[in-house]
Order: C-alpha cells, then structure tokens, then sequence
C-alpha cells in the first residue's frame, strides 16, 4: 500500500538517524517493521485480515491502532470515503497519524 504521513514528525520515518535520537531502539525496531509490513499489503483489507500488529478500530474514531508493543500503537486510518468491505478491498492508502501510547486515559506520542 502507498503510505501518507500526515503527522508533523514525518521526516522520522525516512531518517534513521534522527529516528535514534528520538527514540528507543525496540521502538524504531518495530515501527520499521510494521511500516515495512503496511507496503506489503496490496488493500486495507488484507491487513484486516492478517494478525500483523492485531489491527483494531479505535472507539468512535475512522483510525486504526497496530501495536508497536505492549503500550505504544502506530496509528492508521485507511483513505477512503465510505467504511465499507468494499470500500478496503479497493483502498490502496493510509495515513499515518503516529506513535502514541494511549493507555490508562493518557496521550505520549512518541511520534506525533
């Protein structure tokens, strides 16, 4: 799939380097490969389908987390106008919102 980066620390995502400055090499470890994992996938919907990263919809929201690890969750949503099964067979894009670890009411982006 083709990836958009629409978060503001994009530039992360190309510049390994500036990825080790910033982050934690488990991290960076992890969201190279899930990155990496994401231009595989032909649609959306086959990540769905897969267990890459236990893709789930977050609560009232069009985004999608995959896990990085225990807490940290890169955050996606497919471009696309309608959400439909038909609608992810045919996406062939997503955004990238970022890194973040939302977990006990908080927001640490890490990449954000």
């Amino acid at each position: 799939m083709e990836i958009i980066y629409s978060c503001k620390e994009r530039e992360l995502f190309s510049n390994l380097e500036l990825m080790k400055k910033k982050l934690k090499i488990e991290h960076i470890k992890m969201i190279v490969k899930r990155v990496n994992e994401l231009k595989a996938f032909n649609n959306f919907q086959e990540l769905l389908n897969s267990s890459i990263g236990k893709p789930e919809r977050l609560t009232n929201s069009e985004y999608y987390s995959l896990r990085i690890d225990k807490n940290y969750r890169l955050i996606i949503k497919p471009v696309i106008k309608v959400y439909s099964a038909e609608e992810f067979l045919m996406c062939e894009s997503i955004e990238i919102k970022g890194v973040v670890d939302y977990h006990g009411g908080k927001n640490n982006w890490i990449i954000k």
